[in-house]
C-alpha cells in the first residue's frame, strides 16, 4: 500500500444547491515520526521516508509557497476562458460516439459544453442542450 505524506483538505458551506464559500489546505507530515494507530498504516512523512534529509523549515515552506503562487497565478483567468478550456479538454469532443438518450440509443457528437453546464451535443442531425444526467455515453 502506498502510504502518503500529504493530504489535501477541503471543507465547503452550501447554501442550497450553491456552494456559499470554501476552504482548501494541505497538511504536509514533515517530521512526524509516530502516527496514531487508526492511519499509521497508511500515512508517513518526508523524515520516515529519508531520514538522512535536512530540512530547513523556513526554506521548505517558502518554496512551497512559492510554487502555490506561481499555480494560483495560472488559475486567474476568466469564467469565459476557463469555460474554454475545460470545453478543449471535453471526452469524446467532437468525435462520434454512441449514446442513450431519452430511452433510444443515437449515434451522438458532442459539441461542448455551455455555461449553463448543458451538454450541447449532435443527435440525429439535431443540436441539442442536454443536461448530463440525461444522456448516458455506451462504451
Amino acid at each position: 500500500m502506498v502510504k502518503s505524506w500529504v493530504v489535501f483538505l477541503l471543507k465547503m458551506q452550501l447554501a442550497g444547491k450553491y456552494i456559499k464559500h470554501s476552504i482548501i489546505g494541505i497538511g504536509i507530515n514533515v517530521f512526524q515520526k509516530n502516527f496514531p494507530d487508526t492511519i499509521h498504516h497508511k500515512v508517513t512523512s518526508l523524515m520516515l521516508e529519508n531520514p538522512n534529509l535536512k530540512v530547513d523549515f523556513v526554506d521548505f515552506i517558502v518554496k512551497i509557497q512559492g510554487g502555490l503562487k506561481r499555480y494560483l497565478q495560472r488559475l486567474e483567468i476568466s469564467r469565459n476562458e476557463m469555460l474554454e478550456l475545460y470545453n478543449r479538454r471535453l471526452f469524446l469532443r467532437d468525435t462520434e460516439a454512441d449514446f442513450l438518450y431519452e430511452g433510444k440509443r443515437m449515434k451522438g457528437v458532442i459539441r461542448r459544453v455551455e455555461e449553463d453546464g448543458l451538454l450541447q451535443i449532435l443527435l440525429e442531425g439535431q443540436l441539442k442542450k442536454v443536461d448530463l444526467k440525461g444522456i448516458v455515453y455506451i462504451l
